[in-house]
């Protein structure tokens, strides 16, 4: 039985390694345990932090040793898995302390955030109604604000915010 997990776990590895190599900074790929161990091999990182703990300590690892996680999106990405409950609440509000919190992170002009949260606010709404991610599984669900936020903050809201 281990020599069937293990084969199919190095499958795994090499199907994704081109992927993972190609993508920037992410909190669950590059911090943690597994970003100590593996370093540039994104994917032992990533098989490496969700067999340790399921990604916890990958991301709060900025805490505890923050060489290996830093920039902006990490940052991000940690106080998004911290607080995604109130994130969430926030989103469907428009307003709150919490994305106040991540636009101070992200370090957006005051005049663009209310244009940031809209955009967010509406992809948020439109993965929550598709349904993709179990309710139940919380980090899965900071993962994909994570990853609506850093698409917004790449594509469209990079020119107002600083943390780049």
């Amino acid at each position: 039985m281990l020599k069937k997990y293990i084969i199919i776990l190095s499958l795994g590895i090499i199907g994704i390694t081109s992927t993972a190599q190609s993508q920037e900074l992410n909190a669950w790929k590059h911090c943690g345990i597994g970003a100590m161990v593996w370093g540039e091999k994104e994917t032992g990182a990533i098989i490496s932090n969700v067999i340790w703990d399921l990604g916890t300590t990958a991301l709060t690892s900025q805490v505890s040793s923050p060489e290996t996680c830093e920039g902006a999106p990490a940052q991000t990405a940690m106080f998004i898995n911290e607080s995604y409950d109130k994130l969430a609440e926030e989103t469907a509000s428009g307003k709150g302390e919490h994305l106040t919190a991540m636009m101070d992170i992200l370090q957006c002009d005051v005049s663009a955030r209310n244009k940031f949260v809209t955009a967010i606010r509406a992809d948020f709404s439109t993965a929550l109604a598709k349904n993709d991610t179990p309710i139940t599984d919380r980090t899965a669900r900071a993962e994909q604000y994570f990853n609506i936020v850093d698409a917004h903050f790449k594509t469209g809201f990079k020119q107002y915010c600083n943390a780049i």
